[in-house]
């Protein structure tokens, strides 16, 4: 019995020394991320931070899996669930948007809406409105990203990290955010909140990734290439401009 206690001490001792983090509940494949799993410092809120960060990360692990998105694109934003815009969302207000999300799911639901083949199919994405310049900016801007990410991996596939790291900065890294503040038309004038900061998220990621292929290291060049794309995706299977 004595053992068992001392066992018990040291496995608490340890768990002391775990970042808080380790606590959060998992992110779960499918269905609705639970209020646990999205406040991972379990301070009893979630911020916005933790909230963009808890539905890229979901998103991103789909995409890699080859999963169905269907869901992501009609799941509520920060700001529609942070009802008293406090900047942080409590367990009533999780819970309330919760409820108010599944009566609009059955509401909208409608066993005949594939029947028939000439009905057009409806995009859940956020539409984003921007004057025809901005939209022109960012459509050639995510055309250079997506030649950029290709070279990218063949770089990392020829082992010349010097060039992959190059490359995503010029392109993508935070060096590249505001070229186009002063003309008027800058995307970034017309974005949601929640847009803004995914958009941030990746120049940042693009940085990120850039330090560390600089480094040489394959396995961990393409742990934060993936996390580069993964805020990409989460943008594209969000919001749409057209």
């Amino acid at each position: 019995m004595k053992s068992s206690n001392h066992v018990g001490s040291f496995i608490l001792f340890a768990m002391a020394f775990l970042p808080i983090s380790a606590y959060s509940e998992a992110i779960p494949d499918r269905g609705p991320i639970p209020f646990a799993a999205y406040d991972k410092d379990n301070d009893g809120l979630i911020s916005e931070k933790e909230f963009n960060e808890v539905r890229a990360e979901r998103i991103s692990k789909r995409a890699a899996e080859g999963g169905p998105m269907r869901g992501a694109a009609n799941a509520p934003l920060f700001t529609d669930i942070d009802i008293n815009n406090d900047g942080k969302i409590g367990p009533e207000e999780f819970a309330a948007r919760q409820s108010q999300h599944r009566k609009t799911n059955r509401n909208k639901f409608n066993p005949s809406s594939s029947s028939d083949p000439q009905k057009p199919v409806h995009d859940s994405r956020k539409l984003v409105t921007m004057p025809e310049r901005a939209k022109d900016i960012i459509r050639k801007k995510m055309q250079s990203n997506l030649a950029a990410l290709n070279a990218i991996i063949g770089y990392l596939a020829s082992n010349d990290f010097e060039s992959a790291a190059e490359s995503a900065e010029k392109t993508m890294g935070k060096s590249t955010m505001g070229k186009h503040r002063g003309s008027g038309a800058a995307p970034g004038l017309f974005m949601p909140k929640e847009m803004r900061s995914l958009g941030r998220g990746m120049h940042e990621a693009a940085s990120e990734f850039a330090e560390v292929a600089k480094q040489g290291d394959i396995k961990n060049s393409l742990k934060f290439l993936e996390k580069l794309t993964g805020s990409c995706v989460a943008c594209h299977h969000a919001y749409r401009i057209r």
